[in-house]
Formats: structure tokens, sequence, C-alpha cells
């Protein structure tokens, strides 16, 4: 993202608008792309999620709390950083405000230790000072991210507002942050604020949650937990099972002769209806594979695993059948000793899974049983 430059003296911005950092919201990132392969067998020591955290770059732990911000329920989530980062690597906003309105920061610090007081300085006034000065409004809540926490004397502090606020104060009258012009406008602000807006997360917080996140079997190469046991599909119909439902009505008008195109009409013809039930249990297993894991990997995920199981029936799919029924079967069959190799849901797909991903296709026009 293209970062605005940091002025001098904060209320000398020219951008429209009461709070000059709206104009960074400009520009909303897209949500993360890609899919989830299969991880490759491990080879020698596995290390856990926490310990991965700590071996990460800088701006790995900020993707990796850019992600994590993401499963949170704020109306959009930006990631800044850098240089003129203006104190908020990654901010959550509550409403179309942005920095107008309520938001919380997130200021990530990956560090080989855990947070001294010495470390938080800096940061503090750097809030305040941007507050202060009307770049943005002050947030609900500020948050210090750093894989190994906080160490003692700032946990301390940070769950005694006053006394961290009693100590940046006596830092700013020891002329240990800021520059002198500066100092006693952010002083006397820091004097109206409430400091128990500083906050910090663990790491094992952090991880709890990201597990929320499409990107966390990606990151940290965990399996995919088995989806729930799918329900009975409804005696009527969804309106999504429309398409596939008309082709199987013209498979068995062709095949048996019928002319329903019901469920109930179809009752009268057993084999048929029986036929039915199974292609509609299939559907029901697909649709509850989708939507189980619609959040739990990345957003082509299942579209991959689709496009590869129609690549790999496409050719029985388009050869000469004497019947649509002949032709749906043999797809049936071919979509069992398809072997796929990359996509991570094939560690977790089963077979009832494949022939509803047919019927998926049918329901798309991606396949089509009586040509």
């Amino acid at each position: 993202m293209k970062q605005q430059a940091e002025a001098s003296d904060p209320k000398e911005h020219s951008l429209s608008g009461p709070y000059p950092a709206e104009a960074d919201l400009a520009l909303v990132p897209p949500e993360p792309l890609g899919v989830a392969l299969v991880v490759p067998a491990q080879q020698g020591p596995r290390f856990s999620p926490e310990a991965q955290l700590f071996i990460y770059t800088s701006a790995m732990w900020e993707e990796f709390i850019h992600e994590w911000a993401r499963t949170l329920p704020y109306r959009k989530v930006r990631r800044f950083g850098g240089a003129n980062d203006h104190g908020v690597d990654i901010a959550g906003f509550e409403s179309a405000a942005g920095f107008g309105g309520e938001w919380d920061c997130f200021q990530c610090k990956h560090y080989a230790n855990a947070l001294m007081p010495t470390d938080a300085w800096p940061e503090i006034y750097k809030i305040l000072r941007y507050a202060e000065a009307g770049y943005y409004s002050l947030p609900r809540t500020y948050y210090f991210m750093a894989p190994r926490g906080l160490g003692p004397s700032l946990e301390q502090m940070i769950l005694r507002p006053g006394e961290l606020k009693d100590a940046f104060l006596n830092v700013l009258g020891e002329g240990k942050v800021g520059t002198p012009n500066e100092r006693a406008k952010v002083a006397a602000y820091a004097q109206t604020v409430d400091f128990s807006i500083f906050q910090s997360a663990t790491p094992i917080e952090l991880l709890q949650q990201h597990q929320k996140s499409p990107q966390h079997i990606v990151r940290f190469a965990v399996p995919l937990p088995f989806a729930p046991p799918p329900e009975l599909p409804p005696s009527a119909p969804a309106a999504d099972e429309t398409n596939y439902l008309e082709q199987l009505f013209d498979v068995y008008a062709e095949k048996f002769g019928t002319s329903a195109r019901t469920i109930e009409a179809l009752v009268e013809h057993a084999k048929a209806h029986a036929h039915l039930r199974s292609q509609r249990e299939y559907f029901y297993c697909a649709e509850t594979f989708r939507i189980f894991y619609r959040d739990k990997v990345p957003s082509r995920t299942f579209e991959n695993l689709q496009d590869q199981l129609h690549e790999g029936v496409k050719e029985i799919h388009d050869d000469d059948h004497s019947t649509g029924y002949d032709r749906l079967q043999k797809v049936l069959s071919a979509s069992q000793q398809i072997n796929l190799t990359t996509n991570a849901l094939i560690t977790v797909w089963q077979a009832r899974d494949k022939k509803g991903i047919c019927h998926q296709l049918a329901n798309e026009d991606r396949l089509r049983w009586c040509q």
C-alpha cells in the first residue's frame, strides 16, 4: 500500500476531512486469496505454532497479526506499518468513520526478548502525539503485540493504568522521549487520557483466535478437522437444488420413461426414487463439506478441488454414452478413482463428497447427463 508522507507537525496535513488519516482508508486490501495445499511430510523435529512465531521476521509478524485481526468483528481492518505509519501498524475500525470513530490499534513488536517499559514509551508517545494533534481520534484500545509478550515490569504497569501514566509522565519530564517543543503538549494531553486503553495479548490467546482464520492451516501446517456428519436432505428440495434435480428428472425420463418432474411424483417409480434419494444425499454431503471448510481454508481452495475433480472426469463425461443414466453412473464411478495430490482438502474428503461434487458441477451446468 502506498503510504502517506509524515509531516513534521501533524496539524499541517493538507488532507480533507476532520481526521487526515481517513485518506489512508481509500484503498481496501482484498481478502486473502489462494489455495491450501497438501503439506509434505515433515522431516526432523516439528515446531509448535507458538515456537514458529519466535522465528518470524517483523514483516511476517505483522502479516500474522493482520490475519488475526481479520477474524475479529470489525467493519474493516487495515495494515499500515512502515516508517510513516503514524504509530499504527494495524487498525481495526468499528464503523465507516474510520479514524474518526471507534477503532483499536495493534502495535507489532517482534523483538528477541519480552517488551520492556523502554520499548513502550516511544510508542505511547507517538499515539498520544498524533491523537492530540488531531491526526486521528484516540483509539479505544491500544494493544502491544509481541511474540514473547511483555516483561514483568511492563506487564505490572499495564495492569495498573495509573502507575503506567505516572511513569510515562516522569519519562516525559526527564526528556527521554519526544522533542522539546512537543513534550509539553503531549504531557497535558496525557493527563486527560485513561491509560487503561493500553493492553496486550499473549501468543497463546493470539493463536487460539487465529484458528478462525482461513490462513491458519496454511501458516502452521496443522491438519484439517473432519467435517460433521451431513444432515439428511429435507423432503422438499431447497432452491439451490433446482438445476441438478432437473437433470436427474431428465435422466429418469430417458431411462425409465417416467414423466415425473417432482420428488413426490417420482415416488411411484421405486427404483428411480431410491436412486434420487441417494443422489440428494451425495449433494448434501458435498454442501456440508463446502460450508464447513469455507472459513477454514483460503478462499479458492474448495473451488480448486471442484476444478480438479472436473478435470478428472471430463473425458469420461464427454465420451459417447447410450443414455444419460449411463453417463451419470460412469462419471460417479470415475470420481472415486481420482487421485489428487495437492489440494489440502483431499486429506479430509470421502467417497460420498466426491459424488456430491459431481452434482454440484451439474448444478452449475459444468456437467450434463443427457446430451
